[in-house]
């Protein structure tokens, strides 16, 4: 979707706007002449100016009405800071505990935060989920592989907190070790300031990023966030409001993602697979979601990266396995019947399982489990269905709704 927002050699194809004759909505006027309504323009980039001449209407007999320059900037060669986002920024320093952004994720339901270093007055990065996702499969993976005389609450603990081995690692440690062990970032740290063109942004999301941090340039500090999501819902509120107003959109985005030639393979599991392995695919495919299917290749929902803050912290996913080794390998040991006692292990479950009775329990909104959409749906569709349903992504489904490909933001 950004790269029909940028268009093939950088530039948005809301240029390429065109008046809707047949739209029986009243048809806005502009006053005055191309070089008045030029002229009255405050931005001076020449760009700017270009950009919305290439867009006024012909105005020769609609003297009457002025049209906002706003409604008419295409989005890449407006300025960032035009765009305020009310989300609060959360952050955490170089040398707070890991332990402490797993919780700040859950309080404020988010998927990164910024981490500050105070002692060189810089950002290290973000630390995203899907780090701590890693953190999250290695905790569980190196307590299932204790011998049986180290595995106890005091191992599993120091685990949890220092890590173990050689991956010193754990909810105790500063946050900066994620950085000088290369764990993180999984995503580049590219800044923006107030008056940078949102082409860069666009650029920088499309290709490198999933969110592009605006730094206030005399205090170092951010201002405001930039994400996938939030650019959706920009072009989305500039369709709607272009539409309203009698205008038709880019031919663009009233094609299918065939047409344009987007092609995204969806990474999928069957719903019988355990979440262990949804982890695990999601981290070789570095892939922030997976789809999960039944027998007939039917989408039933999706397990992302997310879905690790149903734990409360990383000291339940070392105590749900321990608990779970010590009833498997008794049960291994002919010590006690299969069955009896059957400790819970979110990551022994299988995805179905997860969903059902996990995930699902704890959804506290209306939200769908999974959005689809047949191949015949065009661009615009897409982009509303993301931006109604606050949802990252959209499965493209065929007549008997078996996934083909995904349409991320």
């Amino acid at each position: 979707i950004l790269s029909i927002i940028m268009g093939s050699k950088g530039e948005n194809v809301n240029a390429s706007l065109k008046k809707n004759e047949t739209n029986k909505n009243p048809k806005p006027k502009v006053a005055g002449n191309n070089k008045s309504v030029q002229s009255s323009l405050t931005i001076a980039d020449a760009k700017r100016a270009k950009a919305v001449k290439s867009m006024q209407v012909d105005n020769k007999k609609n003297k009457t009405k002025s049209i906002s320059k706003n409604d008419f900037l295409p989005l890449a060669v407006r300025q960032v800071g035009e765009f305020k986002l009310t989300s609060t920024i959360v952050e955490v320093s170089a040398d707070d505990k890991i332990g402490k952004v797993f919780g700040l994720l859950q309080k404020y339901n988010l998927l990164s935060v910024p981490v500050y270093d105070f002692k060189k007055n810089e950002y290290l990065g973000f630390i995203d989920v899907f780090d701590l996702m890693i953190l999250v499969f290695k905790v569980d993976e190196y307590v299932m592989d204790l011998e049986d005389h180290e595995l106890n609450e005091k191992m599993v603990k120091e685990i949890v907190t220092v890590g173990y081995q050689n991956n010193k690692i754990g909810s105790e440690s500063p946050c900066r070790i994620l950085f000088e062990k290369g764990v993180c970032p999984s995503y580049p740290f590219l800044p923006v300031t107030a008056q940078s063109e949102m082409s860069q942004v666009l650029k920088s999301l499309n290709h490198v990023t999933k969110r592009v941090p605006v730094i206030n340039p005399d205090t170092g500090r951010i201002t405001q966030i930039m994400s996938q999501s939030a650019v959706i819902n920009m072009v989305n509120r500039r369709i709607m409001k272009l539409e309203k107003d009698g205008w038709s959109i880019p031919e663009e985005f009233m094609k299918t993602t065939k047409d344009l030639g987007y092609h995204k393979d969806v990474v999928w599991l069957s719903d019988d697979k355990s979440l262990e392995e949804a982890f695990r695919v999601m981290i070789y495919h570095c892939r922030s979601t997976i789809a999960i299917k039944d027998d007939d290749g039917k989408i039933l929902t999706t397990v992302t990266t997310r879905d690790i803050l149903h734990f409360k912290d990383l000291q339940e996913v070392g105590d749900q396995r321990f608990k779970y080794e010590q009833y498997r390998r008794a049960v291994k040991a002919g010590k006690i019947q299969k069955g009896t006692n059957n400790p819970t292990s979110y990551i022994n479950m299988t995805a179905g399982d997860f969903v059902a009775k996990v995930k699902q329990k704890d959804i506290k909104s209306d939200k769908p489990a999974v959005i689809t959409a047949p191949a015949s749906a065009n661009l615009r569709d897409i982009i509303s269905k993301l931006a109604k349903t606050k949802i990252h992504r959209l499965f493209i489904v065929d007549q008997k709704k078996a996934t083909r490909r995904h349409c991320q933001c």
